[in-house]
């Protein structure tokens, strides 16, 4: 049986229950993967994948961008 999903992102911080049609944010889903309203079962695909983690790979970009350095000689005023 294939199931169509609709896409559930409406923005990088919202989603939209396909049960409910509620517009959640990370913190409803990120712990228990269901939701609060109807309590559907969020199943684990690319896209909820997406969305949980999207914050915590854009902090680690941030971490690891390279630090100048105080000898770097474009700081100079």
């Amino acid at each position: 049986m294939h199931k169509t999903q609709a896409k559930l992102t409406i923005s990088p911080s919202h989603l939209v229950c396909p049960q409910c049609m509620e517009v959640l944010v990370r913190e409803d889903i990120e712990g228990f993967g269901h939701c609060p309203y109807c309590d559907h079962l969020f199943e684990p695909d690319a896209e909820i994948e997406d969305f949980l983690l999207s914050p915590v790979v854009a902090q680690w970009a941030v971490q690891q961008r390279p630090q100048p350095q105080a000898d770097d000689p474009r700081l100079a005023p």
